[in-house]
């Protein structure tokens, strides 16, 4: 993880008060535990005069004494969870402030939603202590504890108690340290939330429903405040108005884009997070301008003190607009996404073509989509108009418009293939879609923080995963989820569905297991192949005895295929994880065989990845090194299309005799293809579990390599580089042969 990136996650918690408008020359005390960042986001802003101290400092008679009345604000954010005694210390604090100030405290809610779909307590450890009010932990563990949380009730029982009567509560999503959305108690979200809100978890492997999802029922039903996430409090020893609403925050984006938006009863402001980001707030103002002059409609915005401020409108957005139309007026829903579509091509003049991306217009808008504009007295008003780009395909404008018009739709009564085909985007979609990814992955800065939200962020196979295995018993999760190809000992295998799942699925463990065949319910694939197995009707499973089969079902909407299969009378049923690499059936015997063994060898599994195009003697040498330092050794070939798509070459030798050349090396235990695309020294490892990995040195200096190591040294294994043979090379093998000299 390099410097960037570090002080990227460094600084995502100062979202929670990063936007908060402190008085000038303010005098603050900051409660805080382990953590600096805060610290530095109030030197960033330069607010004032500030001390820190822990909370038993600042409960403290001498610092009481010395500090009394002193303070404009106490911020306490992730601490108060840390006190033995919350209503004393919070009346302690009360000692401290100003008549006048403020003490802006951030608490975790123990009956937050997130703790009721599977997140891990983060003082125990474990799943719904918090929930349970920690009457399963033991009397002695929870005196060991280093804290506790606390409910709604609870937090504002203890600011009650102690004195800080007056208070305005803010509801915060989807945590303290990943602050997004934060919400008023008498604000409630406007916008659709699946498609703008990115929950984080502590422990995202153990979570089983989808969070996003749950909001909009939890709205309609008055429980959206009581079971947030986390909550900020602003409270004044004397009665002060507090008049912001809501407030989003960017903190993912980075200094230069980091933004947050703080709606307030009359206006809306639009602020900088950071000194590098002031110039965005320049860019609306022109591009709103630039929009006005093509005829579109835009809420009146001006720059005031640095900040981009606009009216506060109550209307619809947009897409619930869309979507209400959605489910009453089919034909309307159609004609107004019509009118839509002609806004986007109205905003920008088309000046060329291009054939896999379709027209490109002289400036783009990318947030030109129903998320970032008002339905008003029959007009479409657009808000917040970040970007522009030049030279931009004015389709990826439109893709995300449509896709945002339906949201979370389930089950609509016209299917969203209806538009892309009716505004021509359906021959395109891929090329459309990855771009537009493309475009906020990168302002998210996903790509950097790539392993950052693997740690942090569901895993959405596995969110259905976790949420079926409630409903089985554990034999059959076994054989279903956890390992599918449990029980295929004595039995025939099938897959069903043969999407990109079962492409994968194929690619790797073809060799492993024999595919009988495939089954899928699109009438217009039986009796057709794919990758050499032929597709067939459900219906040919009734002819199978059901004790002599097992079907793997290779799909990410798994579950009514389960139901089809089990109403069939099918007993044996798996479901392929996509997301997860199964150690074959050959290396688990490998694996078992050495994993207690006594041998000698340095290590027990080798593996080597290579093309091993014109086999000479340097593939020998290192075969030959390896299995001096293994007792098993496993040489993955790569496939004449890998070549061709990765090495940009044609390979001079065909796959099959590449392999059997490898094959036939004696010191080679096992010849296997490394899949296309599939071809990482990751999904290798979790497939065949070895120990260690060779090389050739002259990758051992490439950064990509260096970094594979580091993953292989925190699964336990090695990656040992070899002396690259000087004399012999495919490469100088190659190029005099291209030269005529061999």
């Amino acid at each position: 993880m390099n410097d960037n990136v570090e002080q990227l996650i460094y600084e995502m918690p100062q979202g929670i008060l990063n936007w908060y408008d402190f008085k000038k020359d303010a005098s603050i005390l900051l409660i805080y535990h382990n953590n600096s960042t805060l610290l530095d986001m109030l030197k960033a802003k330069d607010v004032g005069s500030y001390i820190c101290a822990s909370i038993d400092e600042s409960i403290d008679e001498v610092f009481q004494n010395k500090y009394k009345k002193t303070f404009d604000y106490i911020i306490a954010i992730s601490v108060l969870e840390l006190s033995i005694s919350p209503s004393q210390t919070l009346a302690a604090w009360k000692n401290l402030v100003k008549e006048d100030g403020f003490l802006l405290l951030g608490t975790d809610n123990r009956l937050g939603l997130r703790y009721f779909i599977g997140e891990k307590d983060p003082f125990t450890d474990k799943v719904f202590d918090g929930v349970e009010n920690y009457r399963n932990v033991p009397s002695k563990a929870m005196e060991n504890l280093k804290g506790r949380c606390y409910s709604k009730f609870e937090i504002e029982s203890f600011l009650s108690d102690s004195g800080w009567f007056h208070k305005k509560r803010f509801s915060v999503l989807p945590n303290l340290q990943y602050p997004q959305l934060i919400y008023s108690e008498t604000y409630t979200p406007k916008e659709v939330l699946p498609t703008r809100y990115f929950p984080k978890y502590r422990s995202p492997s153990t979570i089983f429903l989808h969070e996003e999802f749950l909001y909009d029922d939890f709205i309609k039903n008055g429980i959206f405040h009581e079971m947030a996430n986390s909550f900020l409090f602003i409270c004044s020893v004397n009665d002060i108005p507090y008049d912001v609403e809501m407030v989003t925050v960017s903190m993912d984006r980075g200094r230069n884009n980091a933004l947050a938006t703080v709606i307030k009863k009359d206006t809306v402001e639009k602020i900088a997070l950071f000194d590098e980001g002031q110039c965005k707030l320049q860019n609306i103002i022109d591009n709103n301008e630039r929009l006005k002059k093509h005829g579109l409609y835009l809420v009146d915005a001006k720059l005031i003190n640095n900040r981009y401020e606009m009216p506060y409108i109550e209307a619809l957005t947009a897409d619930k607009y869309f979507q209400s139309l959605m489910q009453r007026d089919i034909q309307k829903f159609i004609s107004e996404m019509d009118r839509f579509k002609d806004l986007i091509f109205q905003a920008s003049k088309i000046i060329r073509t291009d054939e896999e991306l379709g027209p490109i217009v002289d400036f783009g808008y990318p947030d030109l989509v129903p998320l970032n504009c008002f339905y008003k007295d029959g007009d479409f008003v657009f808000f917040d108009q970040e970007f522009s780009v030049k030279e931009y395909p004015v389709f990826i404008t439109l893709w995300r418009a449509v896709c945002i018009a339906y949201g979370p739709a389930k089950d609509p009564a016209l299917s969203i293939e209806f538009f892309f085909n009716r505004y021509g985007l359906s021959d395109k979609l891929n090329k459309i879609s990855k771009k537009a990814q493309e475009f906020t992955d990168k302002l998210r800065n996903q790509y950097e923080l790539v392993d950052y939200n693997k740690k942090v962020s569901k895993d959405w196979a596995l969110v259905y995963k976790n949420k079926e295995r409630m409903n089985m018993s554990e034999k059959n999760w076994e054989e279903s989820f956890y390992n599918p190809f449990v029980g295929l000992e004595d039995k025939k295998l099938f897959l069903f569905g043969s999407g990109k799942f079962a492409e994968k699925f194929i690619a790797m463990y073809q060799h492993d297991y024999d595919i009988a065949g495939i089954f899928d319910n699109n009438p217009a694939k039986w009796n057709t192949q794919l990758e050499g197995y032929t597709i067939y009707s459900p219906e040919e499973i009734l002819k199978l005895q059901p004790a002599e089969y097992k079907i793997i079902i290779c799909m990410k909407d798994y579950q009514p295929v389960m139901t089809q299969l089990k109403e069939m009378g099918t007993p044996n049923i798996g479901v392929y994880n996509n997301n997860k690499v199964y150690p074959g059936r050959q290396a688990c015997a490998i694996y078992n065989m050495y994993k207690d063994s006594s041998a000698k060898k340095k290590y027990h599994i080798g593996y080597i990845a290579g093309v091993f195009d014109l086999y000479h003697l340097g593939h020998l040498n290192m075969f030959k090194r390896a299995k001096e330092q293994c007792d098993y050794l496993i040489v993955g070939v790569v496939s004449d299309r890998g070549v061709r798509e990765f090495k940009k070459k044609e390979p001079f030798i065909p796959f099959e005799e590449r392999i059997e050349m490898v094959r036939s090396c004696r010191f080679v235990d096992e010849a296997v293809e490394i899949p296309f695309i599939y071809r990482t020294t990751k999904e290798a490892f979790e497939k065949y579990h070895f120990d260690v990995q060779f090389s050739g040195s002259d990758y051992q200096n490439d950064s990509g390599w260096l970094d594979m190591k580091k993953w292989l040294e925190s699964q336990g294994a090695d990656l040992v580089f070899f002396p690259y043979t000087q004399q012999t090379s495919s490469t100088k093998i190659k190029a005099l042969i291209e030269k005529g000299l061999l």
